[in-house]
């Protein structure tokens, strides 16, 4: 059997990752009040800008917090769904759901063992189907995340493709909103 995913104590808890999200937008946000305001001792990085400038700034700071925020939120949520299979396949859970993940890490195990096929499981087109498949209380979450993880594809692969229109919506408040629905069902 192959190894069971490591888990780690530095692991940020959905809470911790919302708390630092939160206190970055202030920092920034008074950050660059006090710039403005000109009280703040970083005066000289914003010689040449101007009022209108500083404020972009100030807004890209906060897009940029947002993004990476949503990351962090979204690959928590990844090592969530991974941690699950993993256990329902070593502790042999006796549910559909965990005899679905045991066939899948089956053929896995077998494809690896013949040098063909799959090796791993797709976190986004085998774990979450088979979440869809077998907890009809959860599908359309789970589509709706499953749409969301195109968007952090985007934000973790240097964002070197073109941004879906569609991706505008998906901001820190609406992945977390979803998150956290999600995880009543663990």
């Amino acid at each position: 059997m192959p190894e069971h995913i490591l888990t780690s104590d530095a692991v940020a808890s959905i809470r911790d990752i919302a708390a630092h999200y939160e206190m970055s937008e202030l920092a920034i946000g008074d950050f660059f009040d006090l710039v403005l305001n000109g009280q703040s001792p970083h005066l000289h990085l914003f010689v040449s800008e101007s009022r209108k400038d500083i404020k972009l700034l100030a807004q890209e700071r906060l897009a940029e917090n947002n993004r990476l925020a949503s990351l962090a939120l979204l690959t928590f949520m990844e090592a969530v769904f991974m941690a699950d299979y993993d256990r329902r396949v070593h502790k042999r859970e006796r549910t559909d759901l965990g005899r679905a993940f045991r066939a899948l890490n089956k053929e896995c195990e077998n494809n690896r063992r013949l040098g063909k096929g799959k090796a791993s499981p797709s976190f986004q087109y085998d774990i979450l189907e088979l979440w869809k498949k077998h907890n009809s209380e959860t599908k359309s979450k789970i589509s709706d995340f499953k749409k969301m993880f195109e968007y952090r594809h985007w934000l973790a692969h240097g964002r070197q493709f073109l941004f879906k229109q569609e991706w505008k919506k998906y901001n820190f408040q609406a992945i977390y909103t979803l998150a956290t629905d999600i995880l009543e069902f663990f």
